[in-house]
């Protein structure tokens, strides 16, 4: 059996690109990422191309892609198989069929080993390098691509002395064709300022999306404008995008202060995902939690869903929401444990509040650290989960299958998913 399985994983070894699917005549590409592969990068630089299906298509190491060999930290070799080599962000860009990765520069055991990053350019499919750039020591490299514009953002908070009062945010700004940097923004923002919530950091964001104008940055609970010189962050109130009726579901879910007797909503953004945040406020005794959204784009607001307690994702670029079961542990939102998952996945519409599918994955039951939903498709359709040192595709509808991928890369997390047509 060690035989056909070391077989087996030399033959996917002899893809070396990501492989480009065929795409059907007059489709988008927003159309075609719908029916795309997802590519499931590991911690050791290794990555697996996974079909709708759940076959693999590809494996292959970022340390053995063309061009790679200047790049590598100086622990990595060119054919390393075992080296730690994380990607800290990663997108894909759609109209230039190029991959876009923060990779450390420099061998480290854990993330907070290697502050000096790098910016390296994939070009699809051949998955050869196009480019790269060195990032300064920093904390926190984000990146954001402005559709219709050539543009890649880099986000990034640069090393703070003890004796300085102010922190630094940057963005740079690249041309995507030639990965030569067009602005460069600085922010600088008081510590203790924005520590007592007396200030915001207007040049920073998370995961983040533009609008359709390509002028604002979605990011959590803000509104970024861009005017090519600086920034200006607006935050929306989750509460006060709510009507009336929607707020009074959230009512069993206040707590009091002890200290003043002050009433208090503990409340988190559970993801965010094409421009929309999912909102979570836990009851008391950790058995309940009332889930919303709220749309970045027009300040409205999802209906208010009271489910029992689990993990929320925001699944089907928004549409839907998907709540992995978790045992009620007694706690405020932010420290809740939710350390153990109960193998249930539910799914609700997002619009109408509905419950739209029920499943049980009796695999993904168990301590939560073993047990991390991945990535799931654009349409919401199926996804894929690790359970301990494995790989499982999951169809999301009532008789879908699930399918274990096989063992050919280590799955140890951090993993990061992209979606290539």
């Amino acid at each position: 059996m060690n035989r056909m399985i070391k077989g087996f994983v030399f033959g996917l070894m002899l893809c070396g690109t990501l492989g480009a699917q065929t795409r059907l005549s007059g489709e988008s590409a927003e159309a075609a990422i719908v029916r795309a592969p997802a590519y499931v990068f590991g911690i050791s630089g290794a990555f697996v191309g996974i079909q709708r299906d759940f076959t693999i298509n590809s494996l292959w190491y970022l340390s053995r892609v063309e061009g790679i060999t200047p790049l590598l930290p100086p622990a990595c070799s060119p054919r390393a198989t075992d080296c730690y080599w994380r990607v800290e962000r990663i997108v894909y860009d759609l109209e230039e069929a190029m991959v876009f990765a923060v990779l450390p520069q420099k061998q480290g055991l854990i993330p907070e080993e290697m502050p000096e990053w790098q910016v390296v350019a994939f070009q699809l499919p051949e998955m050869s390098v196009a480019g790269h750039f060195p990032l300064p020591k920093c904390e926190r490299p984000d990146l954001l691509l402005r559709p219709g514009h050539q543009e890649l953002f880099v986000n990034y908070t640069l090393p703070r002395q003890p004796d300085q009062p102010d922190f630094e945010t940057v963005v740079d700004i690249y041309d995507t064709h030639t990965l030569k940097k067009k602005n460069s923004i600085h922010e600088k923002t008081n510590l203790q300022k924005y520590t007592m919530a007396q200030a915001v950091v207007n040049a920073s964001f998370h995961k983040a999306a533009f609008d359709r104008s390509g002028d604002v940055i979605l990011s959590g609970l803000s509104r970024i404008t861009f005017t090519d010189t600086r920034f200006q962050k607006e935050i929306v109130d989750p509460i006060e995008v709510l009507d009336e009726a929607e707020r009074r579901k959230l009512e069993p879910f206040y707590r009091t202060q002890p200290v003043n007797n002050t009433r208090y909503l503990s409340r988190a953004i559970a993801d965010f995902s094409s421009g929309r945040a999912l909102m979570v406020a836990e009851s008391q005794d950790g058995a309940q939690m009332a889930m919303w959204t709220v749309n970045l784009e027009n300040s409205k607001a999802s209906t208010v869903m009271v489910v029992p307690a689990g993990i929320a994702h925001l699944i089907g670029q928004g549409a839907r929401i998907l709540v992995e079961k978790t045992k009620p542990i007694p706690g405020s939102t932010a420290k809740s444990q939710k350390n153990e998952k109960l193998g249930s996945w539910v799914v609700y519409d997002t619009a109408t509040g509905k419950l739209v599918l029920q499943k049980e994955v009796a695999v993904a039951r168990g301590l939560t650290l073993n047990n991390e939903l991945t990535c799931v498709w654009p349409d919401g359709s199926r996804a894929l989960f690790r359970h301990e040192a494995r790989l499982y595709g999951v169809v999301l509808s009532a008789a879908g299958p699930m399918q274990a991928i096989p063992a050919v890369f280590s799955t140890d997390p951090p993993l990061h998913c992209i979606f290539v047509p």
